[in-house]
């Protein structure tokens, strides 16, 4: 079944702002187990493009690769029509996952972030950031085990503290497209006083593959923490 992550219901303050944040990743997507491949050596990793001011696209590729080459992985491409797909859901302000939109075959990361502040006046390319680095990788990167690395099926009892980390750095995912939606407090993901907003990502091929996790969830090179 997919994992359900508990939200409870915020208390707004009455001074600065108040910020929440809940992530969601996609089920385990079970196939025939493959043989590990462990690596011997380490070539140094390429350099990661900064992203471009108020570039939504290279923000959310430079969010992503930063951190894949932390484990090894090779840098995503941009697919506009998986971001197609991630727009139709985001835009129904609905915190739910659904694959089923253009067929399928993907695999999909969601965050919500909001506050009591002027959420709608932001730009959404400052968006992503928050979600791919702050939330799915940062905060989940300690909750992948460092014995669980090597493990073809590595205990799933805490998947959905970790799954998010896993499918931003799956080796075996080449593609990812991404939209980020403004969701107000008459929507079904806020009340008032609380707005914010709504990120999907859909990657191509999916990554969190029962079997195949020692190839493509390789330890990180130590590189130095990015925040946004």
């Amino acid at each position: 079944p997919e994992p359900i992550v508990e939200t409870p219901t915020p208390t707004p303050t009455p001074a600065a702002p108040t910020v929440v944040q809940v992530p969601q990743q996609t089920d385990v997507v079970e196939s025939t187990p493959t043989p590990v491949v462990q690596q011997t050596t380490q070539a140094a990793p390429p350099a990661v493009a900064s992203p471009a001011s108020g570039d939504y696209k290279s923000a959310v590729l430079f969010h992503h690769n930063v951190h894949r080459t932390n484990h090894s992985a090779p840098a995503l491409t941009y697919d506009d029509t998986l971001a197609g797909y991630a727009a139709e859901l985001a835009k129904t302000c609905v915190f739910k996952h659904d694959t089923s939109i253009g067929g399928g075959g993907y695999g999909q990361n969601l965050a919500q972030a909001g506050s009591t502040g002027d959420e709608e006046s932001r730009n959404p390319a400052e968006i992503p950031g928050g979600a791919i680095s702050n939330q799915w990788y940062n905060g989940e990167l300690g909750l992948f085990d460092e014995s669980m690395y090597g493990q073809d099926n590595p205990d799933m009892s805490n998947f959905s503290s970790w799954g998010h980390f896993s499918q931003v750095v799956w080796k075996g995912t080449g593609s990812v497209g991404c939209a980020t939606h403004f969701c107000g407090s008459d929507s079904q993901m806020f009340t008032a006083p609380f707005s914010g907003w709504y990120t999907v990502c859909n990657y191509g091929n999916p990554g969190n593959v029962g079997g195949q996790y020692a190839k493509n969830v390789l330890k990180p090179l130590g590189q130095s923490m990015v925040v946004a």
